[in-house]
């Protein structure tokens, strides 16, 4: 790891700020992709469920759109996250602990 050249500290670590970039944008892009899954999960959980009247119907089309969301929402964070984390490996840049200043290696 690189000592800041601003002044000089070791308290130096990899800036990560489009891997969180990247991440958050990924999830809820794959959020709002997954409304056709969960719209799919839910269907398919509520015709499972029905073997057990109302209550299965209703358990089942919830647990089944959660899942459908979440795949979506989970598939598109770590995604995103790969992407930021390729640009922050591809930059090079450090943030400093101690002085705050950000700075390319």
């Amino acid at each position: 790891m690189p000592d800041c050249p601003k002044c000089g500290s070791s308290r130096v670590e990899k800036n990560l700020a489009l891997t969180n970039i990247g991440a958050t944008t990924g999830g809820a892009l794959g959020a709002a992709g997954s409304l056709g899954g969960a719209a799919s999960g839910a269907a398919a959980g509520a015709a499972i469920g029905s073997v057990i009247p109302v209550f299965g119907t209703l358990i089942g089309g919830a647990i089944g759109g959660l899942l459908g969301a979440a795949g979506g929402t989970l598939a598109g964070t770590a995604t995103g996250a790969a992407a930021g984390r390729i640009a922050d490996e591809a930059l090079g840049s450090y943030k400093c602990h101690s002085c705050g200043y950000t700075f390319q290696h």
